[in-house]
């Protein structure tokens, strides 16, 4: 009985050292340059998953959101307001402060309107990248920017709400705000 034990046991020791060795002889031969792999396979994620989701950790936060009837190249509104005329642009404008990840910034932004039944009138979807070249792993940068929406004359006059939803694309952070307009 205690043979096979012992049997099993160089069986398990023998085969763990013929796969250290393989895997030594191809890192070798890779390294070498007598094997090449494949770059179209080089980034493909086997496991698309994050069991430990510590690392992407971070915030993100609407500091300022501001709908006007202008706004410059540098940003600045003029005349903030939440009563627009149809068919005159509707300036918005935004602060996000929101925790850099790998060197990056990437904020996803997403406008919605609805009307005073709930439904959906328009959706628009942007996204702004930002990356440093200097390493702020984990700090927090404030990302501003600025968009306009336009509504015809043959939109009905009324209550509206704005959503805007802004998410952080590499710590998956998502921050959202209405704001009630009004169109006459």
């Amino acid at each position: 009985m205690l043979s096979k034990k012992g049997g099993l046991l160089v069986q398990v020791l023998v085969v763990l050292i013929v796969i250290i060795l393989t895997s030594g002889l191809i890192l070798y031969l890779v390294s070498s340059g007598v094997l090449t792999p494949d770059p179209a396979r080089a980034e493909v994620d086997i496991l698309n998953a994050e069991f430990i989701p510590l690392e992407r950790t971070g915030t993100l936060t609407i500091k300022e959101f501001d709908m006007c009837e202008f706004v410059d190249e540098e940003l600045n509104c003029f005349h903030k307001t939440s009563e627009f005329q149809r068919g005159t642009n509707i300036y918005l404008r935004a602060l996000v402060e929101s925790t850099v990840f790998g060197g990056q910034l990437s904020v996803g932004r997403n406008y919605r309107v609805v009307d005073s039944q709930g439904k959906v009138i328009l959706e628009l979807e942007d996204t702004n990248q930002r990356d440093f070249d200097y390493d702020l792993e984990g700090t927090k940068e404030n990302l501003a920017f600025s968009d306009t929406l336009f509504f015809e004359d043959e939109v009905p006059a009324g209550d509206y709400e704005l959503q805007l939803i802004v998410e952080n694309q590499l710590t998956m952070k998502q921050a959202t705000l209405t704001r009630g307009f009004r169109l006459i």
